[in-house]
């Protein structure tokens, strides 16, 4: 779901080999979420430790560069 609270879901392609995920927020700052589990074509992402605002996840893979805006809200 976007926004999203602690969890925050993706799906990828099966064969893609993630080399590296983390956030961006607007200062630039990159962050590495708190954990991330891997099932075939999905991410669980937990942003715990990523404060509210709006992020830019990169999903870094071996030929390609993800990017995605996301919206951390907490009620």
């Amino acid at each position: 779901p976007n926004p999203t609270d602690d969890k925050l879901r993706v799906t990828i392609k099966p064969e893609l080999e993630v080399k590296e995920l983390y956030f961006i927020d607007f200062n630039g700052k990159r962050i590495k979420p708190q954990s991330i589990n891997r099932t075939k074509e999905k991410l669980e992402i937990d942003v715990s430790n990523i404060k509210i605002g709006i992020h830019i996840l990169e999903i870094i893979a071996e030929e390609e560069i993800n990017k995605v805006k996301v919206i951390i809200k907490r009620w």
